[in-house]
C-alpha cells in the first residue's frame, strides 16, 4: 500500500492553489437530528468495484476528496473519481444529520420498527410486500458499474463516519452496504411518489403504512425571447414536508470523471436529484400520471391459494416476513404472511374482495442512473436522447440549457395494455389479456420544446396548460394516464409568467416568492358586490364580516406578513370551501379567465359571519397581520412569513399545522433554486431550515431569515467562487 498524500496537498487537489485546511474537522449542524434505471448510453466511464477490504477502500476514497463548506454551510465535495464524490456526500450528510440518514436507510430495507417500535410495523410490511430491499439485493449485481460504485462509495463514507461518531441509531443500522443505498432510491420512488400516490393508497393501506407529504411542487422557465439577457432561466421549486424522508439536502458534487452538479436531493441519496450541471438545469414536479394497475381477483380458500386465469387455477404464492421492533429497550420479533399473483402483491379490500396491484417498475431495481446521468447533458437535444433511452420512472420534468432551449414533459413509465381501459380503473384478473405487454415510449409522452409563447410552467397541473395558445398536443390513448386537472398555482403561474416580459435576472428571482392569492382574487371580488348590496340594518347586525369585507375592498390578494386581509381570508376560505362547491364557473380551458366567482354568495356572506367570530375568539380580533399567526418556529424564535397553503393558489406555497393561535411552517417551499443559464451557470437558492439540524450551530437559523424575508443565497459554482467563498476545507476522515 502507498504512503497516503498529505491531506489537502496541493498535488491531489481537484483543482485551485492549496486552500486553508483542516485535516479533521469539527461536526457542523449536528450530528444527530430529528427525524429519495443500466444506462445505456455507452458512457466509458466505469468504476471497479471496490478491493475486498472495505476500510481499506474507504480510506483511498477519503484521501481522494477534498470538503469546502461555504459561508451557508453548503458542502462542495470535489472528488478525483465518482465513488470519492459519492463518500464525501455521505459524510457531509451524517455531519449535518446523521439520525436521519440512519433512518431513511433503515426504512429502505423495511426496518424503521427497529428504531421507531410497532407503530412503523405498518410501514416495514409495505416496504417488504413490495420486494423493495429483496429485488435489490437479489439485482444488484446487474446494476451499472458505475452506479454500483456510487452507492458502494456512499456506504463506505458513511461507515467510516459511524466509526469514529458512534450512535445508538448507527448500531441498529449496523455496516452500510451500496445495496442500503440503491434501495433508499427504490424505496422513494416506487413507494413513495408512485405506490404511495393514487387509489392504491388511498383505498388499501393501513395508517402508517405510507409517509404523510403534500407532495406539491413549482417549475418554469424562460425562453431568451422573455429575458432581458437573451439568456434561458428556471426555477425550481419543490414542496415537500421540511423534516422527514423528504427533507432536502443541498450540495455540489464535482468528479474528475465528468461528473457534475449542485442541487438537491434527499438524506441517504449519493445524488442531487434536481438543480443544474454545467449546460443544462431540471427540475421535477409530481404529476398524476397513472403507472399503477390493479386487477380484482377470483381466489379459492381464505387464506387465499389459487386464483383463476383464463379457467385455470394458478397458485398464489406465499411470502412469509420476519419482522422486528423496538420494545422497552429491546426488539422484539413478530411474522406476518403477504401474498402474491404473478402481478405482484395480492392484497385485500375494505370490500373483502382481493385485488392484485403492479406498476410498470416493480422490477426495478437501478433508480439512480437516470439522474446521475442527466447531469452530464451537453443541452436539452441530449438531455432529451439520455430521456429517450432511460428516464426517471415518474415526476414531470422541466429542463433548460445554455443554449437557449426549454424544454417539458409529462413524464413516466405508464403500463401499455392491448384493450382499452376498465371503466372503473380496475381489471378483471381472469382475463390474461388484461396483462400489460410494456410501457408506453417515451416519445408518445405529452411533451414541450421552445413554446412561442417564449415560457412554460408546471405546478402539478395538467400537460395541456404547460404553456398559452402553444401545449403539447393531445393524443388519443394519452388519457389512459395523463389528467386534465389544474391546480390554482398552475393558473397563477400561467398569469405571472404572462406578463414578465425582458424579464431581468433580479425579477425571476422576485417572481419566486409571489405571495398572490389566487383563491382570493377569484371569488372575493363577488362577494365584496355581494356585500355592497347588503341591507344597512344585516351589515350592523354583523359589524366584524363588515370589516371583513372592508379588509377585502381594500386588499391587493397579497398574502405579505401585514395583510391583515389574508388572515380573515384563511379563516374565510376554510368555513365557505368545506360547505359546498367554490366557484360559480368551474375551469372551462380558460386557464387565466377561469374558475371564477362565488357558487353561493349568500353562504359566502354566513362563512365570513363565522370566519371573523373564529378569529375573534381564536386570536382575539379581527385586524391581526398575517406573519403574527402565520411563520416559522426555530431556535426558539417566531419567523413571520408570508405566502399560503396549496389550496389558497400562493406560488409562495406554505405548508403549515395549526398550533394553538398560530399556523406554523412545516412544509411547501422547502428548497427553492433559480438558475440562470448563462456560461457559466449562475444560481441562487435558499432552504428554509439549511442542511444541519443542530441548534448551537451558527447556521440553525441562517437561511430561514433569509427565506422568511424571501431572499436567496448565493449557489456559487465556478471553481474560483467555491474557494473564495470556502469557510471549511477538509477531507472526509
Amino acid at each position: 500500500m502507498t504512503k497516503p498524500t498529505p491531506p489537502c496537498s496541493p498535488s491531489r487537489q481537484p483543482f485551485g492553489s492549496s486552500p486553508r485546511c483542516e485535516s479533521r474537522p469539527t461536526l457542523s449542524g449536528g450530528s444527530v437530528g430529528r427525524w429519495v434505471l443500466g444506462l445505456g448510453l455507452g458512457l466509458s466511464l466505469v468504476v471497479a468495484p471496490p478491493p475486498a477490504e472495505p476500510a481499506e477502500w474507504g480510506s483511498s476514497l477519503a484521501e481522494q476528496a477534498i470538503i469546502r463548506r461555504d459561508e451557508f454551510n453548503v458542502p462542495h465535495i470535489f472528488g478525483e473519481t465518482d465513488a470519492a464524490c459519492a463518500y464525501g456526500m455521505a459524510w457531509v450528510q451524517a455531519e449535518d444529520q446523521a439520525q436521519l440518514v440512519a433512518i431513511n436507510l433503515l426504512a429502505a430495507q423495511g426496518r424503521l420498527a427497529e428504531w421507531q417500535g410497532a407503530g412503523a410495523l405498518a410501514h416495514d410490511r409495505f416496504v417488504r410486500r413490495h420486494r423493495v430491499p429483496q429485488l435489490i439485493e437479489d439485482r444488484y449485481a446487474a446494476l451499472p458499474a458505475v452506479v454500483r460504485g456510487i452507492c458502494e462509495g456512499y456506504a463506505a463514507g458513511l461507515n467510516r463516519f459511524f466509526r469514529g461518531h458512534p450512535a445508538d441509531f448507527a448500531e441498529i443500522l449496523g455496516e452500510v452496504r451500496g445495496q442500503h443505498v440503491a434501495a433508499l432510491a427504490r424505496l422513494i420512488v416506487l413507494v413513495d411518489f408512485i405506490l404511495g400516490q393514487g387509489s392504491y393508497a388511498r383505498e388499501f393501506q393501513p395508517a402508517g403504512a405510507l409517509v404523510e407529504d403534500p407532495m406539491q411542487s413549482n417549475m418554469w422557465a424562460l425562453a431568451p425571447t422573455r429575458t432581458s439577457t437573451g439568456q434561458a432561466m428556471l426555477l425550481i421549486n419543490p414542496h415537500l414536508s421540511w423534516a422527514g424522508r423528504h427533507a432536502w439536502y443541498e450540495a455540489h458534487l464535482r468528479s474528475a470523471e465528468g461528473y457534475e452538479m449542485a442541487g438537491a436531493g434527499f438524506f441517504g441519496l449519493p445524488l442531487p436529484v434536481i438543480g443544474h450541471g454545467r449546460r443544462v438545469a431540471w427540475s421535477h414536479t409530481v404529476n398524476a400520471i397513472d403507472l399503477v394497475d390493479l386487477w380484482e381477483e377470483r381466489v379459492t380458500g381464505d387464506p387465499p391459494q389459487t386464483y383463476r386465469v383464463e379457467g385455470a387455477q394458478r397458485p398464489v404464492e406465499r411470502l412469509e416476513l420476519a419482522l422486528q421492533y423496538r420494545h422497552e429497550g429491546g426488539l422484539r420479533a413478530t411474522n406476518y404472511t403477504e401474498f402474491r399473483t404473478h402481478r405482484g402483491p395480492l392484497v385485500r379490500g375494505e370490500d373483502r374482495r382481493w385485488y392484485s396491484v403492479r406498476s410498470t417498475v416493480d422490477d426495478e431495481v437501478d433508480f439512480l442512473s437516470p439522474w446521475y446521468t442527466m447531469a452530464q447533458a451537453a443541452d436539452v437535444p441530449d438531455f432529451i436522447r439520455r430521456l429517450e433511452r432511460q428516464r426517471p420512472a415518474t415526476f414531470n420534468i422541466m429542463a433548460a440549457d445554455t443554449a437557449g432551449n426549454i424544454f417539458y414533459v409529462f413524464n413516466g413509465r405508464p403500463p401499455r395494455h392491448d384493450r382499452p381501459p376498465p371503466r372503473a380503473g380496475v381489471w378483471p384478473g381472469w382475463h390474461a389479456d388484461t396483462d400489460p405487454t410494456g410501457e408506453v415510449p417515451f416519445s408518445f409522452l405529452p411533451q414541450l420544446l421552445n413554446p412561442a409563447c417564449g415560457f412554460m410552467q408546471n405546478c402539478n397541473s395538467s400537460p395541456y396548460h404547460t404553456a398559452l395558445g402553444d401545449n403539447p398536443p393531445r393524443r388519443s390513448g394519452q388519457e389512459a394516464f395523463t389528467h386534465e386537472g389544474m391546480t390554482l398555482r398552475a393558473h397563477s403561474a400561467l398569469r405571472l409568467l404572462a406578463v414578465l416580459d425582458r424579464c431581468s435576472w433580479d425579477q425571476f428571482q422576485r417572481a419566486a416568492f409571489d405571495n398572490r392569492c389566487e383563491a382570493a382574487a377569484r371569488t372575493l371580488p363577488e362577494l365584496v358586490a355581494y356585500g355592497e348590496g347588503l341591507s344597512a340594518e344585516e351589515l350592523r347586525a354583523h359589524p366584524d364580516a363588515a370589516q371583513g369585507l372592508a379588509q377585502f375592498r381594500a386588499w391587493d390578494y397579497r398574502a405579505t406578513v401585514d395583510a391583515v386581509a389574508m388572515t380573515t381570508f384563511q379563516a374565510w376560505w376554510q368555513r365557505y370551501a368545506s360547505g359546498g362547491p367554490v366557484f360559480n364557473v368551474e375551469f372551462d380551458g380558460d386557464a387565466l379567465g377561469t374558475p371564477r366567482g362565488l357558487a353561493d354568495p349568500a353562504r359566502a356572506w354566513r362563512a365570513l359571519i363565522r370566519a371573523v367570530q373564529d378569529n375573534r375568539d381564536g386570536l382575539g380580533g379581527v385586524e391581526v397581520p398575517w406573519g403574527q399567526v402565520h411563520g416559522v418556529e426555530r431556535g426558539g424564535r417566531w419567523f413571520p412569513l408570508g405566502g399560503g397553503r396549496n389550496e389558497l393558489g400562493c406560488l409562495r406555497m406554505i405548508g403549515s399545522d395549526r398550533r394553538g393561535r398560530r399556523w406554523v411552517a412545516t412544509g411547501g417551499d422547502g428548497f427553492i433554486m433559480a438558475v440562470h443559464l448563462t456560461e457559466p451557470i449562475q444560481a441562487v437558492s435558499i432552504h428554509p431550515f439549511g442542511n444541519g439540524n443542530d441548534p448551537a450551530s451558527p447556521h440553525y437559523v441562517q437561511q430561514t431569515e433569509r427565506f422568511c424575508r424571501d431572499e436567496f443565497k448565493p449557489a456559487w459554482f465556478a471553481e474560483e467562487a467555491v474557494i473564495q467563498h470556502a469557510r471549511r476545507t477538509y477531507r472526509p476522515q
